[in-house]
């Protein structure tokens, strides 16, 4: 169990730490704005049609397998990133094998970290000695913790050398592939049931439709509420129908609205800053550290407290949640002072962390069986919503600076959008 939360915490620190190194990595490289948006964006984009595909190795080859393959490639990426802009690589390096290593990187996070997530969730799924709820709660925790405890190191590291965080969790992720390799063979020797891995991890489908998150309970109760009392919107029972994407699609679109909103903040969030206060890019990495572990903070904060407490009392969960990507939107497209930009990401990453678990435990619950495949597709609509969003923020930082924050209503958007068809397919039924 350490392992797979160190390989969830070290996905969370190299994420958060890159999108805070941005203003250093913009104004050193001979990158612009635009071509690192599209350098991040593409690699994104590619998780679209691998993290279905890891999704079924997961549940062919069994979570401890595909994890010893995706988190390999993860490190191995992380390690060709920090080469090629570390001093050697920024004096040595023309910029056509400059933008050749950077290219060759992010190809080796898509095509691997696209199933490192989710062959981590199945692997907790399968084990049997721990309660499911609370090990799925703690493994989202640990990876927004990694989230903020990314952008601390990063501005702890900055007094040495601004990209120094980065260094040190591409070390850390090669030391963790490393010993969990070492592990597994030696468990497998032993003939540890743990390594076996078997497909089957799930378990049976009556104990598969237990497995969720401390967000169940307010998911269902949100859910009944929406369908103005209907069970339907919900189902909390075990499903035996085949997995069906068009069913799924509206989930699905509200994900990707979701962390589309993220990605255009992550991304924009540094150079908007710098432009903005007339910051140095080393300030601006500061600043932008600060903002974004007070993101994680909040979110963090959220699941871990404030959901369960709300989780009997639908209507508050849903006005909490448009209430967060509604005002949090608004201010941060006004906002000036750093008094109103935290006020702002606070609002914002309240959305986000009550309306993230939603969709996913809908579709879980929905499909209990295809929890693998359920993680790729989730990690497709996430990718598509970041990479949507990474790629408009770099256009508009360029084309339109002041503009560059407004995309961030998307979350808001999309969570009006999906709940005005849920009442519109829940109307129909009953009807």
């Amino acid at each position: 169990m350490p392992l797979v939360y160190a390989m969830v915490i070290m996905m969370g620190l190299m994420q958060s730490a890159l999108f805070a190194c941005l203003p250093w990595l913009i104004e050193y490289t001979p990158l612009s704005v635009s071509d690192w948006s599209w350098l991040v964006s593409g690699s994104m984009f590619g998780f679209v049609f691998i993290a279905p595909l890891w999704g079924r190795a997961t549940d062919q080859y069994g979570p401890n397998q595909t994890l010893i393959w995706t988190f390999s490639g993860f490190a191995l990426s992380n390690v060709i990133l920090v080469l090629a802009i570390s001093p050697w690589g920024l004096s040595l390096l023309s910029v056509s094998a400059l933008i050749g290593c950077l290219i060759l990187s992010r190809v080796i996070y898509a095509g691997f970290t696209a199933g490192v997530f989710g062959a981590a969730q199945a692997w907790v799924l399968g084990q049997a000695d721990v309660e499911i709820r609370s090990a799925l709660a703690r493994l989202n925790a640990i990876n927004q913790i990694g989230r903020m405890v990314g952008p601390l190191v990063v501005m702890l590291g900055a007094f040495w050398y601004p990209t120094l965080a980065l260094y040190l969790f591409a070390i850390g992720a090669v030391l963790i592939t490393a010993w969990f390799v070492v592990q597994q063979r030696i468990e497998a020797r032993a003939g540890s049931p743990d390594f076996a891995g078997s497909p089957d991890f799930a378990g049976s489908p009556d104990d598969a439709a237990q497995n969720d998150s401390t967000c169940t309970s307010a998911v269902a109760s949100l859910g009944v509420s929406i369908s103005r009392g209907s069970s339907s919107a919900v189902s909390t029972k075990t499903s035996t129908d085949c997995f069906s994407l068009s069913k799924a699609l509206p989930e699905l679109m509200l994900a990707m609205g979701v962390t589309m909103t993220v990605g255009t903040l992550q991304f924009s969030l540094g150079p908007y800053i710098k432009w903005q206060w007339g910051l140095s890019a080393e300030q601006a990495t500061h600043e932008v550290s600060q903002l974004l572990f007070l993101s994680a903070f909040v979110v963090t904060l959220v699941a871990m407290k404030l959901v369960p407490r709300i989780a009997p009392l639908p209507k508050v969960y849903l006005l909490l949640t448009v209430t967060g990507l509604v005002f949090g939107s608004g201010l941060m497209v006004l906002a000036e002072t750093k008094v109103v930009w935290c006020a702002a990401i606070a609002l914002m990453s309240l959305g986000v962390a009550l309306c993230s678990p939603f969709y996913g435990h809908v579709l879980r619950e929905r499909w209990p069986e295809f929890q693998g495949r359920i993680g790729g597709y989730l990690t497709s609509a996430h990718t598509v919503g970041y990479g949507l969003g990474t790629l408009v923020a770099g256009r508009l930082l360029e084309w339109n600076i002041n503009l560059a924050m407004h995309p961030v209503a998307m979350a808001a958007l999309f969570l009006l959008l999906y709940l005005m068809i849920k009442w519109l397919m829940t109307s129909k039924e009953t009807s």
